[in-house]
């Protein structure tokens, strides 16, 4: 068993292109377009400004330099054909996340391009709210936009962001809205700073296949491969007192522990009072609300590791995480399937090895009421 770190960035700001209607049908909407353009100026800042391109050419310009030279372009490029083919032959490979055409009358060639695996890619925006161009059902029409709405349309934003390993089960993911499963992990959203997620995979998977998926807001899918990173700092195992031995002693036993500071009786794996603290396991002060304790009990000596994971990993084929209840579970290979199954609901200190166990904390220490 491998466990492989990877660290996962934003989505780099997308240079998007706007097709303008230059033809003679569309001569009357030059102020409309040159609005347009100046309003997107505004509404996006620079890095994901959209390129500016004539319907039915293959040259593309920045925004910014679209709006310097607008009256000779638009002079220069008057009365193109309503053609989509030499425009979009020209983009580069990949091509951008969004195409948005704003046209006045029906393109000749534009049900060629509203076909996988470019339709996605597309937004069309009738000038003429009575002139359909691409169909009633695909349309957008210029009125029911407001500068706001059309930037959005110029630059969708991730809808959800995933890692899929093949074979792999996270074991370490940022605490806050992601939603990890065998082989994938997701956010729903765009990232906005670098994070880091853990993965452990079996031999038998190795050379590793993953990759980043973006789902973006048009629909559209865009993957590339994670960047590997290194493991993060280790901790240490920690000795246990004496009194904390026998304790444990005693829980391996399958007996209840009386508690000092409480004076109730704690079965095994209760590690808090009623009033939160853990009087039973003072050692256990530190340790992350919800996370997971390794503790090694030998005749005279007990020691323990707060893992910081949200799973831990006891071989190749096992691992301990959570179900959706927050109850500990047992993760298996099935090496038949490739792939990690759910298996047996833990107790809140389970033996995982020889001289191991496995202490499950809970989310939140109880603050009142009897004990936990």
């Amino acid at each position: 068993m491998s466990v492989f770190w990877f660290r996962l960035h934003p989505a780099p700001p997308q240079r998007n292109v706007v097709l303008l209607d230059v033809s003679r049908a569309a001569e009357g909407f030059r102020p409309v377009l040159l609005s347009l353009v100046e309003g997107l100026a505004e509404e996006l800042p620079e890095p994901v400004q959209p390129e500016i391109a004539f319907l039915g050419g293959t040259a593309r310009y920045p925004l910014q330099t679209f709006l310097q030279r607008s009256e000779e372009l638009f002079s220069h490029n008057a009365g193109r054909g309503r053609v989509l083919a030499p425009t979009l032959e020209a983009l580069p490979s990949p091509w951008p996340v969004r195409v948005v055409l704003f046209a006045a009358h029906p393109v000749f060639d534009l049900g060629d391009w509203l076909q996988n695996p470019w339709q996605n890619h597309f937004a069309v925006v009738a000038l003429d709210p009575t002139i359909p161009i691409a169909g009633a059902d695909q349309d957008k029409s210029l009125n029911d936009l407001d500068m706001p709405a059309l930037a959005r349309l110029v630059n969708p934003q991730p809808r959800e962001t995933r890692l899929l390993v093949a074979g792999g089960l996270p074991v370490s993911w940022p605490t806050s809205g992601w939603r990890c499963e065998p082989g994938r992990a997701v956010y729903p959203g765009p990232l906005a700073a670098p994070v880091r997620l853990g993965w452990c995979v079996p031999s038998e998977r190795e050379p590793l296949k993953s990759v980043v998926e973006t789902i973006w807001e048009n629909g559209l899918r865009t993957r590339q491969k994670p960047t590997r990173t290194d493991a993060p700092a280790l901790g240490e195992w920690q000795p246990l007192t004496g009194p904390e031995l026998t304790r444990l002693d005693a829980w391996r036993m399958r007996r209840a522990v009386p508690c000092p500071n409480c004076q109730h009786d704690h079965p095994p794996g209760q590690v808090f009072c009623a009033n939160g603290e853990s009087g039973l396991l003072p050692s256990l002060a530190g340790c992350v609300s919800g996370g997971f304790v390794r503790v090694r009990i030998k005749t005279f000596q007990a020691s323990m590791f707060p893992v910081r994971e949200q799973v831990v990993v006891h071989s190749e084929t096992t691992a301990t995480g959570r179900n959706a209840d927050g109850q500990p579970i047992q993760w298996e290979y099935d090496s038949t399937r490739q792939c990690w199954v759910a298996g047996r609901v833990l107790s809140l200190f389970d033996r995982i090895h020889a001289e191991e166990y496995l202490l499950t904390l809970p989310p939140v220490p109880p603050s009142a009421g009897g004990p936990s």
